[in-house]
């Protein structure tokens, strides 16, 4: 499997092999085969890819040559080369293009794998052996089962954080209540490095952004017609690790032509960004997920039908809405962190509609499209001050010159470089923790809003007759889980009581319900390597608090 740049270059590339005998075919989509006509954008259809990957599925083609249609969610289980002749920084990227050919004996693939890149300093992008990044979505091809629905809380994110800031503030505004919440939320994932002069700072600085986009009402529109505007070829240098310049003054330009103008609850022009970026590295637009749930949670609809449809009286209304504020299926305890400020929004509503005030949607007053991006790059000084303050990386404990500095609450959702904001990480694990808020500074959660996307388990990549590789990765595991240093001492051991059996003990304050899933992934990972070994199997993980 080749990955090229530009559906030129396939074309080239098949018809050389070809002249060597080789049986070789490209894909490629009709927006890649652009150069102005419509004869050269109907060149290539769906039809023709299919079958030319169905043809090589079934071995009658040796080689097949794509841009990138094949870098996720497509089942090819019998390729055992790929070649990389595209230049991408993109971490996310080029693991998936690598991941084609790592499937293995046990999932369909090949016993051994040869990798041919042309890629300078590729090396640094791939981190080897960590299953679970090359191949991190479905990779089963075919009609595709209906997308799970996502869960209301899981939707919420850092949108519904903010958006309580804002009525917990305790004003009241005279917009109707639904052009507050979102009308869904775009995921994206994709690389980001803030801009330093060396390779070595550039890494420090590097983290997978997953964030869920969301998108209110007045700017869907926008956001499908930039998606039928921009082709995914032009917009490929979206995949670098640094924005440019002019990258920004492109997102500022489409933005003027394609949105309206309006303060919003978030930065839309960074929204757009992230936006652009997955696409650049994924080579698809993100789907939206519509918020099912939001015309649950209308306070100007529920006041319309106590208030006017009903004509109940306050008690009932206070009886009534006190109930409905403390449904487990809703987000108002979310979005109100008390009773007085439902109630407030709701009397609000009430006296609109008593008064008779009506007037256009107007946008939230909070983070203004135009305001100054944060510097991006970390000082010098700061930096050194953050290594010389944590001695290892707070999560897993793991020691070395290779530890990487990361924001607490990433740039993207309103960190600064305050020195309180940072904190020392190995790479494994400021890649899993991703753009979530953690502070593994800290032995207990105070407070900071959970991560949008549970972080999944890592694929152990120890020794694992090693106890200090063992503890690491049972720590992480833990850490990443409560979103702080919550792990405490360990007790692992390669003979004795502790062989068959280790102990962690929590920190204060973090309880234990909610681990066994967890221990139980630990325990098959770890021992999915032991049987390999011929390692005794660890049967338990005991957990203790103070």
């Amino acid at each position: 499997m080749i990955f090229a740049d530009r559906w030129y270059q396939c074309d080239a590339l098949v018809t050389l092999l070809r002249d060597q005998g080789v049986r070789a075919d490209a894909i490629y989509t009709h927006q890649d085969a652009d150069p102005g006509t419509p004869e050269a954008r109907n060149a290539r259809t769906r039809d023709e890819n299919a079958e030319v990957l169905e043809r090589f599925r079934a071995g009658e083609l040796d080689v097949i040559v794509n841009i990138r249609m094949l870098t996720e969610g497509t089942d090819v289980p019998g390729v055992q080369t790929v070649f990389l002749t595209r230049q991408t920084t993109s971490r996310i990227l080029l693991t998936q293009m690598i991941g084609r050919a790592l499937r293995g004996p046990q999932f369909g693939g090949t016993a051994e794998t040869n990798v041919v890149a042309f890629i300078d300093q590729w090396k640094q992008h791939v981190n080897w052996a960590r299953w679970d990044d090359l191949v991190e979505g479905d990779t089963a091809e075919g009609t595709s089962s209906a997308r799970e629905r996502l869960n209301v809380q899981y939707l919420s994110g850092d949108l519904v954080s903010r958006l309580a800031r804002e009525l917990n503030s305790g004003e009241v505004r005279d917009v109707p209540f639904l052009s507050l919440l979102p009308v869904g939320w775009y995921s994206v994932s994709f690389d980001a490095a803030v801009e330093d002069d060396g390779t070595e700072a550039q890494q420090d600085d590097v983290e997978t952004v997953r964030q869920l986009i969301p998108v209110f009402d007045q700017d869907l529109g926008g956001y499908q017609a930039l998606f039928k505007e921009v082709t995914l070829d032009s917009i490929e240098s979206f995949a670098d690790l640094i924005v440019t310049p002019e990258e920004k003054q492109q997102v500022a330009d489409w933005l003027g032509r394609h949105f309206p103008q309006g303060e919003r609850l978030t930065r839309l022009d960074q929204d757009l960004m992230a936006v652009l970026r997955h696409a650049a590295i994924n080579g698809v637009w993100p789907t939206m997920t519509a918020f099912e749930a939001r015309d649950l949670h209308d306070v100007d609809a529920l006041a319309k039908k106590l208030a006017f449809d009903q004509a109940l009286g306050m008690v009932q209304i206070n009886q009534i809405l006190r109930t409905e504020y403390a449904r487990e299926d809703r987000l108002w305890q979310t979005l109100y962190p008390t009773y007085t400020l439902l109630k407030q929004q709701f009397d609000h509503s009430v006296n609109q509609r008593l008064n008779d005030v009506s007037g256009a949607p107007v946008s939230p007053e909070l983070g203004r499209s135009g305001e100054p991006p944060l510097q991006s790059e970390v000082p010098s000084e700061v930096k050194a001050a953050v290594r010389q303050r944590d001695d290892w990386c707070l999560c897993c404990h793991r020691a070395g010159a290779d530890l990487q500095v990361d924001h607490i609450r990433p740039l993207y959702l309103g960190g600064t470089h305050a020195l309180e904001n940072l904190q020392l990480l190995c790479a494994e694990c400021n890649q899993a923790k991703g753009t979530a808020v953690m502070n593994f500074r800290v032995s207990q959660s105070q407070g900071l809003e959970p991560s949008a996307k549970p972080v999944p388990l890592r694929a152990f990549s120890g020794d694992v007759r090693n106890s200090d590789d063992l503890e690491r990765y049972l720590r992480r595991a833990v850490n990443l889980h409560f979103g702080c240093a919550a792990a405490g001492s360990a007790v692992i051991r390669q003979r004795g009581k502790y062989l068959r059996r280790w102990s962690l003990i929590l920190h204060h304050g973090n309880p234990p319900a909610g681990l066994k899933p967890l221990l139980k992934k630990v325990v098959d990972e770890v021992n999915s390597f032991r049987r390999l070994e011929r390692v005794v199997q660890v049967e338990n993980i005991d957990i203790y608090t103070p």
